[in-house]
């Protein structure tokens, strides 16, 4: 039988390498990573929300704008968390990064993030639903009554999933949070230097991989997108660590 972990010893992997184009408008050329919410960057709440739940390592994986982000790192400190920026020469794609960081992630499982999402998952309560279903991948769902902008995860009585529905095709269900918990196996299925998107290419393609769907009443915010950034800041005041 494996060893049960603890987030004390699961390294936590945030994919902070992307453009932003969407949000460019609003927060002028900057690292989406850094954009402002409630007086501090968007990397400041991610890293203290990791280190309240117990993480202790954290991976960065950076790319667009990653001097910006290397600046911030030095002159904030974040005591208690180790903080071990990896930077892509090219933008890879979501699943192309992780593929880029797994050299310096010891753990096994590792917990992935998007440098966009802020969520209430309790992390603990995520990795011993991984841990209890033996899955290779576990992400975070959450039920919503509009999902056309999501798309949606289908998944039996157990959280297997089953399949992944695109947007606009049903109207309420279970849509990812955006935070998962993968073994290194299947990391390392990914193609080398290759740009390639965990959501759209990986994750569907890996439904018969033992995947698994954790379920919980949370909310989670994504500062993707001009609306849902505009509301960011009331978000994390009432999700205060």
């Amino acid at each position: 039988m494996k060893t049960e972990k603890s987030l004390l010893n699961i390294d936590a992997l945030v994919l902070a390498g992307g453009r932003g184009t969407r949000l460019q408008p609003i927060v002028g050329k900057t690292a989406k990573v850094l954009a402002q919410v409630g007086g501090k960057p968007f990397l400041f709440h991610l890293l203290s929300q990791l280190k309240s739940q117990g993480i202790q390592r954290v991976v960065l994986a950076l790319g667009y704008l990653h001097q910006e982000v290397l600046d911030y790192l030095e002159k904030e400190s974040f005591q208690g968390l180790q903080i071990i920026p990896v930077v892509e020469d090219e933008l890879l794609g979501t699943a192309g990064a992780i593929r880029n960081a797994l050299q310096v992630l010891k753990s096994d499982p590792v917990l992935v993030l998007n440098g966009d999402t802020y969520t209430s998952v309790p992390l603990e309560s995520l990795l011993a639903f991984h841990q209890k279903q033996g899955a290779n991948v576990t992400l975070a769902t959450t039920y919503k009554k509009n999902v056309e902008r999501y798309g949606s995860v289908e998944m039996d009585d157990t959280g297997r999933v089953l399949s992944f529905i695109e947007k606009g095709k049903c109207t309420s269900g279970h849509v990812n949070a955006g935070i998962y918990v993968m073994s290194r196996q299947i990391i390392q299925m990914i193609p080398k230097n290759r740009t390639v998107s965990w959501e759209q290419d990986t994750l569907p393609s890996l439904v018969d991989q033992e995947i698994f769907a954790w379920r919980g009443l949370v909310q989670f915010l994504d500062i993707g997108t001009p609306d849902s950034y505009q509301r960011a800041t009331d978000f994390l005041k009432s999700h205060d660590h």
